[in-house]
């Protein structure tokens, strides 16, 4: 029976994220190539881009997924700023105490991506 290689997760939680920005990017590139979401290098270069400015987003969070030193995985999230159009796209209206949550930064929304 072949052996299985163990997970690690880290957690960055800071600025120290940056220096992952080309594992990041090869992995987002090379997953969202794919069907469904079909993205090219025009989605790739904007996901690179905008990398740094959410990396300085505040309560900004990256967990990595390694195997046997090699990223597998990742996911990250930070609080949205007041002004966002983050949820324009829904589909379904949402209401109003769901996506403002005024100024109080204890109950800010959060994206997870």
């Amino acid at each position: 029976m072949a052996q299985s290689a163990q997970v690690e997760l880290t957690v960055i939680e800071d600025e120290t994220a940056l220096q992952y920005t080309d594992n990041i990017v090869d992995l987002y590139a090379a997953v969202y190539a794919k069907p469904p979401y079909n993205e090219g290098s025009d989605d790739v270069r904007w996901f690179a881009d905008s990398w740094p400015s959410r990396v300085r987003q505040p309560v900004f969070r990256l967990v990595m997924a390694r195997a046997d030193a090699e990223l597998i995985g990742f996911t990250f999230g930070h609080q949205l700023p007041v002004d966002t159009r983050w949820w324009s796209g829904a589909q379904t209206p949402l209401p109003t105490e769901f996506t403002v949550d005024g100024l109080d930064p204890i109950r800010r929304t959060g994206s997870m991506c």
